[in-house]
This record gives structure tokens, C-alpha cells and sequence, in this order.
């Protein structure tokens, strides 16, 4: 799914974000929004406050027209090997939240966007886990 990156200087394909947090060292937050366009319809992703990193084309979204019936939020590992197969990568620092703050990565100050394009502070979420018992 290819993005329309607005200014290449900013970011790219694989590129990582700055600063980085590491573990049991400094912590570091960072802001990303996307939203759609009412106007246009396509789906604009901002980083930090207000640096608009590029958008995904309204037609890749044909069937997010008029809403979405749910959010997610995530992320995904793929460190592959020129042979094709996997590394042993972890989400984050691969350490669990009981460990304490500084030891795992999070997610904090979740919102999603309403019909007006207000941010509204999320309600009833569900935990989903590819490896529950390891929570």
C-alpha cells in the first residue's frame, strides 16, 4: 500500500524515527495521527505536532467511505533474512510491561476521530495478543 510521502528529507520507506528510547535508559514519546480528509478522503498521517508526513490515496479506502466500525492499534515485526527466513526480532524492547516503565514499549493517550473531526479519549477496549499467557 504505498503512501504519498510529501517531502522525501522527512522520512522514508523503512526509515527509523528519532530520538529512540532504549531499554532501562531514557524514554521517549512520539505523536502520530492519521486521519481522513472530510474533503478529499484521503488518509493523512502527522507526526509530532503537526509535521504532516504524507497520505494514503482515498481509493485504497474504498470501504472506509463513510466510517470504520473499529480501530486497532498495533504494530508489526519484519526483520527478514536474505534467505527468507526470520529473525528473532521483538515488538519494542521484547521485555514485558511487569518488568516496570522503561523496560517495554506502550502505547498511551489513545483517541480516535469522530464524524466532526474532534478527538475523542477511548472507551471499552479489548487487550488482543498473539501470545496471551505471555502477558
Amino acid at each position: 500500500m504505498e503512501m504519498v510521502i510529501l517531502d522525501s528529507s522527512l522520512t522514508g520507506h523503512g526509515a527509523a524515527i528519532s530520538p529512540r528510547s532504549s531499554y532501562n535508559s531514557r524514554q521517549f514519546d512520539i505523536g502520530l495521527m492519521v486521519w481522513k480528509d472530510p474533503k478529499h478522503g484521503n488518509w493523512w498521517l502527522e507526526y509530532g505536532s503537526g509535521l504532516l508526513v504524507g497520505y494514503w490515496p482515498a481509493f485504497l479506502f474504498s470501504h472506509l467511505r463513510s466510517h470504520a466500525s473499529m480501530v486497532q492499534f498495533g504494530g508489526e515485526i519484519v526483520n527478514s533474512r536474505a534467505a527468507g527466513y526470520h529473525t528473532s526480532t521483538q515488538m519494542g524492547s521484547g521485555h514485558f510491561p511487569e518488568e516496570g516503565f522503561g523496560k517495554a514499549s506502550y502505547f498511551r493517550n489513545l483517541q480516535v476521530v469522530d464524524w466532526d473531526n474532534n478527538l475523542l479519549s477511548l472507551t471499552n477496549l479489548h487487550l488482543l495478543a498473539d501470545h496471551p499467557k505471555l502477558l
